[in-house]
């Protein structure tokens, strides 16, 4: 009898469901912000653009990127990253790699940039009334320099992420979007 053993034979989506079951509350979560933040989003930029009392303060056009790069957020990011979360030694297009995780970081850093540019205007706003604000094309300026800041700090993304090998048992090999094996 001691040598009745059985091997249980795991193949390459047995792995990639275990790592799965790992990752469903992070799975769970992405998908609660992409469903409530789609329609929240969507409907920011209908009453901000689509206002009958037209208003262009800085405030406002602040508002408007912020919903768009949101937007932008839930419904390229997320599910970028919900499929990698899916698909976590199965992912097989180091191209796509580059650039999902690229755009996934520059949206979040623009989004992450833009609210601290809201915020300074709004302190200024509050601590010197008294003194001249941001018009509207400086407002506009420091959106652009967000967006450019932002891409300054995400090319490093492009250029180091790629597709990782992961070496399993049963001689199988995992690929995996992360940091290139390169």
């Amino acid at each position: 009898m001691a040598g009745n053993h059985t091997s249980i034979e795991m193949t390459l989506e047995d792995y990639n469901n275990i790592e799965i079951s790992k990752r469903t509350s992070a799975i769970v979560y992405l998908s609660v912000v992409m469903i409530l933040g789609i329609p929240g989003n969507l409907l920011v930029i209908i009453v901000y653009f689509g206002s009958l009392r037209r208003r262009d303060g800085t405030h406002w056009m602040y508002i408007r990127a912020l919903a768009i790069t949101d937007l932008l957020v839930c419904t390229v990011a997320i599910p970028f990253e919900l499929f990698q979360q899916t698909h976590q030694l199965t992912f097989y297009s180091g191209l796509g790699c580059q650039i999902f995780r690229a755009v996934s970081v520059h949206l979040s850093l623009t989004s992450s940039l833009l609210l601290i540019a809201m915020s300074g205007n709004r302190l200024r706003l509050v601590c010197q009334p008294l003194k001249k604000q941001l018009t509207p094309n400086q407002g506009l300026v420091t959106i652009l320099i967000s967006v450019g800041i932002a891409v300054l700090f995400c090319w490093p993304e492009a250029a180091l992420s790629g597709i990782s090998k992961e070496t399993l048992d049963n001689n199988l090999t995992g690929y995996d979007c992360s940091f290139s094996d390169r």
